[in-house]
């Protein structure tokens, strides 16, 4: 969206063609890499071990969305990015390479692409097809609403309480996914299934009595509130 609204505004009208061909091709990356990764997680690897898969699928969702969570956290400014896509794409405009512009979309797609492919992994044990589908639909209405006025009507959107609230979900399901995958592999015997009788059961945060599980999610949350604050000690004194 950002990309072909600054080409409109360029008057960069050849550059829309290969904007809309980078973004085509990062889908199809997005889809052949996820439909790799569900054949090597289900078969390859573990075979018919559904409780080791979803265990293995949320740790490494886990880890990537803590990284999402942050990024969209430092990310909530959207100023940064955009200048980001105006350089490259005066750039572009400068040297007259339409296929840069291409190449700009690609990136973009299959950088979000890869990250939704680890997400909807660690997702897919954890609730029904129904559900999940109905999810992606809902997304995917949302964020064509969203280029339609950023595009079509050229409605500057408050993206910064889009990003904010974004992180927080992301966080919790990261925190979720932490947690219930270590209990998974606690239930395939990978890691021993020890239990502390101090430790709460929560199975809304999937917080299990067990240290194996808990201690890592107090990591995460520890490490959270200490970039909130230190994003905020460090935007008051810039």
């Amino acid at each position: 969206g950002a990309l072909l609204t600054f080409a409109k505004k360029a008057g960069a009208n050849k550059s829309r063609n290969w904007i809309i061909g980078g973004t085509v091709a990062g889908l199809l990356t997005s889809v052949i890499v996820g439909s790799i990764v569900v054949i090597w997680l289900s078969a390859a690897a573990f075979g018919q071990n559904n409780t080791l898969i979803n265990g293995w699928a949320g740790v490494i969702a886990s880890a990537m969305m803590l990284y999402v969570s942050y990024w969209l956290h430092s990310n909530s400014d959207i100023a940064k990015w955009n200048q980001y896509i105006a350089n490259k794409s005066k750039q572009a405009i400068t040297n007259g390479r339409m296929v840069s512009f291409a190449f700009i979309a690609y990136l973009a797609i299959v950088r979000e692409g890869m990250e939704t492919v680890i997400f909807l992994i660690g997702m897919a044990g954890r609730m029904s097809a129904g559900q999940m589908t109905v999810g992606i639909v809902a997304g995917f209405g949302v964020l064509a609403l969203i280029a339609f006025l950023m595009i079509k009507v050229g409605v500057r959107l408050p993206l910064k309480p889009f990003f904010i609230i974004s992180s927080a979900i992301v966080f919790y399901l990261c925190f979720k996914f932490m947690g219930s995958g270590i209990h998974s592999l606690q239930l395939a015997g990978v890691i021993p299934s020890t239990v502390n009788d101090h430790l709460p059961s929560i199975n809304a945060f999937s917080i299990f009595p067990s240290w194996y599980s808990t201690l890592p999610q107090a990591i995460f949350l520890v490490a959270a509130i200490f970039v909130v604050f230190y994003k905020q000690f460090r935007g008051k004194h810039i």
